[in-house]
């Protein structure tokens, strides 16, 4: 069996609480335990049997990388297909998350395959096209120059946040994407140094 995975930063409970907080006023889709705010460095599909093994790498990554101070610099917000738009926490570009992608898109026993809906996690929903399209295409698009780090925060309007808030990036996730590369289950996780 193969899994489109995402590996991500999972922003400490503060951050993660406004998250919820702004996502709650005017959701398309509401954060929850299938569902949680996180900050995509890579994507691809993996084998179950290098789960195990990528887990392991990504501890080896994590050993080499302090952990990132990273900053919410303004919110944006972007078409999500018929959906309509939706708003995102933009992170600022830092040259240590530059290099974290790297080591990660360069270390991790990513397929060749493209992803398919069946690789994405159903327990909780179908699966949209689109959702495939984000995992095959992300290192093209989302990569080197093309880095855009950002929370999605799955609502149509934020409103009352202060910016820019600052925060200690610790947790780096290993996740089953879900509908629209939602993190819905962590299937391996280490900490940053």
């Amino acid at each position: 069996m193969k899994y489109a995975i995402d590996i991500a930063i999972i922003p400490p409970k503060e951050v993660c609480d406004l998250c919820v907080e702004v996502n709650s006023k005017d959701p398309i889709q509401k954060f929850g335990e299938y569902n949680l705010p996180h900050i995509t460095l890579g994507m691809g599909v993996i084998d179950e049997k290098d789960i195990s093994r990528s887990i392991a790498i990504l501890k080896e990554i994590a050993e080499k990388f302090h952990s990132l101070n990273l900053k919410i610099t303004n919110d944006s917000h972007k078409p999500l297909q018929e959906k309509g738009e939706h708003y995102s926490f933009d992170i600022e570009i830092t040259e240590k998350l530059r290099e974290l992608q790297e080591e990660i898109m360069g270390k991790i026993p990513f397929a060749k395959e493209e992803a398919t809906e069946e690789m994405h996690c159903t327990k909780f929903e179908e699966i949209e096209r689109i959702s495939t399209s984000w995992v095959n295409n992300y290192k093209e698009k989302a990569m080197g120059e093309n880095l855009w780090p950002y929370i999605s925060l799955r609502c149509r309007s934020v409103e009352g946040v202060n910016y820019p808030l600052k925060f200690k990036a610790e947790r780096l996730a290993l996740c089953h994407l879900g509908n629209l590369c939602i993190c819905s289950e962590i299937l391996g996780e280490v900490c940053l140094k």
